[in-house]
């Protein structure tokens, strides 16, 4: 799974990458991913055209989470609740 990552998590980055995940940096990866994954709010991910071009993506809020959690998430490919 090709999962794209805020910039500024790097020790978030080696976990997701040892539990099997192709991880890249989100913004300077101009090609398709499964998710991202970001801290915060991120508008522009969210209104981002490059995050809809060709298929849907799973956005994940990792603000309190670590990655065993943020890991279940993607697996699932579900995210609840939203508020």
């Amino acid at each position: 799974m090709k999962v794209a990552l805020q910039k500024g998590f790097p020790r978030l980055k080696k976990q997701l990458i040892k539990m099997g995940y192709d991880v890249v940096d989100y913004g300077d990866y101009n090609y398709p991913v499964d998710a991202i994954v970001y801290k915060g709010v991120m508008m522009s991910v969210i209104n981002s055209a490059d995050a809809s071009i060709g298929s849907s993506v799973l956005l994940v809020d990792a603000n309190g989470k670590n990655a065993a959690q943020i890991s279940e998430i993607l697996q699932r490919k579900l995210y609840t609740p939203l508020f």
